[in-house]
């Protein structure tokens, strides 16, 4: 991807431009800045060899792999930049992406980022087709708090223990969004069009990332359950319980098509899951019986902060047995324990109070209302509730 390619344009005093492997001076300068650290949460690079791996790895590639991009800041006429802002976490399917900024101190309290981000807004809910930005702050960044709720966006909730901080300390996040039915940005003038390609990079192994070895799926079992490895022989299983209607109206998710569709999901979502050491899901049970009844686990196991986000399913037919608060019990007491995990999240959709009810009963609590968050099973733009249990509130009885 050359740089003719990245969407430069201007505001009236600003330049946006690309962020190149030739500004990584810049970027151990301005990282490096005391209140930027603390604004941000993030230690400083230690030199400029950390530098370029940091550039490379959140700006460079970001825009390369089109999981989002990131504009460097510069007064109109000037060379030297003196901020960047954009976005990551790019989710096509949803339109959403998360906004990320900072600004050299010098330079605070002139409405610079105000003017950055109306353009950068604009743009993104224009030429990228966005419907939702999220943004997390600090709580103790006052700076950003403020100037989020100036652009309009809505706070949402606070993640408990959602990341660490500069120091490594565990901090909460405020999430606020902003949605495009609330955006009343002006559009900007592009200087180019926007081209990003995705490159699929192949999944690490566990053997290779050292975060689990491939044939020790730590399988569980309860007093009636018996939690274990999902494999391509449950492919029919999967089919068959991801096209129950209850199951679908839950999940929000529609049902695979075909028993190839089914097995491509249970490779993606849940076999390569484990394989790259990005979380694991167990496949229930009841004891002396191996066909499945249901699942759970987490993904998106975020192993710097030590969180994950927990899903589950259960045959209609096994509801109001105690079978999932069952099962969640051994699976939090593992995360909690042999995962060493610090947070647990869940997202259940608003409707699906069923679900809400099973992870208030397992201590879970609600931390807020992500606006316009994901799609339903029909296409359909839909909010999801967001719930958190932290170790310390974990008392779960041990798994035998």
């Amino acid at each position: 991807m050359t740089d003719r390619h990245f969407p430069a344009f201007q505001t009236e005093r600003l330049d946006l431009r690309a962020i190149t492997m030739d500004d990584a001076e810049w970027f151990l300068a301005h990282f490096s800045t005391p209140e930027i650290v603390y604004g941000q949460g993030f230690p400083a690079p230690a030199d400029v060899g950390a530098a370029r791996e940091q550039l490379a790895q959140y700006i460079v590639d970001l825009f390369a792999n089109g999981d989002g991009l990131r504009w460097g800041i510069k007064s109109r006429g000037q060379d030297t930049l003196i901020g960047s802002a954009g976005f990551y976490d790019w989710d096509r399917e949803v339109g959403s992406a998360e906004l990320g900024y900072d600004l050299v101190p010098a330079y605070w309290g002139q409405g610079i980022m105000t003017e950055a981000l109306t353009a950068i807004l604009g743009y993104g809910f224009d030429a990228m087709a966005l419907n939702r930005v999220q943004v997390l702050v600090m709580p103790r960044n006052q700076r950003s708090l403020s100037l989020a709720g100036r652009l309009g966006f809505v706070r949402e909730g606070v993640l408990r223990d959602h990341g660490v901080d500069e120091t490594g300390a565990v901090c909460d996040d405020v999430i606020l969004s902003l949605l495009r039915r609330e955006w009343g940005g002006t559009a900007v003038r592009q200087a180019s069009a926007l081209d990003l390609r995705r490159v699929e990079s192949p999944p690490q192994s566990s053997r290779e990332n050292g975060i689990v070895p491939d044939n020790l799926f730590p399988e569980l079992e309860t007093a009636r359950l018996h939690l274990r490895e999902i494999t391509m022989d449950d492919a029919d299983w999967l089919l068959a319980h991801r096209s129950a209607p209850a199951i679908v109206h839950g999940q929000g998710f529609p049902a695979p098509v075909d028993i190839t569709e089914a097995r491509e999901q249970m490779a993606r979502f849940i076999l390569d899951l484990f394989a790259r050491g990005e979380g694991l899901r167990w496949g229930i049970a009841m004891k002396g019986d191996d066909a499945l009844v249901g699942s759970a686990g987490f993904d998106d196991w975020d192993h710097t902060v030590r969180s994950v986000e927990m899903d589950y399913d259960l045959e209609p037919g096994r509801w109001g047995q105690g079978i999932m608060t069952e099962a969640l019990t051994a699976i939090l007491d593992h995360g909690f324990g042999a995962m060493g995990l610090k947070r647990v999240q869940v997202l259940v959709m608003p409707r699906n109070e069923r679900s809400l009810r099973l992870v208030r009963r397992l201590g879970f609590v609600r931390e807020g209302v992500l606006r316009d968050h994901g799609v339903d099973e029909t296409g359909t733009i839909r909010d999801d509730v967001t719930l958190s249990l932290l170790r310390r509130e974990w008392d779960g009885a041990a798994v035998r």
